[in-house]
């Protein structure tokens, strides 16, 4: 139901759900070890997109990137 521009509500507004701090720690897998994984990740995706260059269909890059990750 629409309110009415200049109403005020009788109960105040929910609040948005939280954003993890960065310093949270991720469960099972330390900080650093999980960047340095996610580095790793894109670095090999922006090497393969090097080397193959653009216009090919998604499931070309997958089948390079399933390659490289072995």
């Amino acid at each position: 139901m629409a309110q009415a521009v200049g109403v005020q509500v009788p109960f105040p507004a929910p609040e948005p759900p939280r954003r993890q701090e960065k310093d949270a720690k991720t469960p099972n897998m330390d900080r650093k070890k999980l960047d340095d994984l996610a580095n790793k990740i894109i670095g090999i995706a922006i090497d393969t997109h090097k080397i193959l260059g653009s216009g090919f269909t998604e499931k070309i890059y997958q089948e390079a990137l399933a390659y490289d990750f072995l």
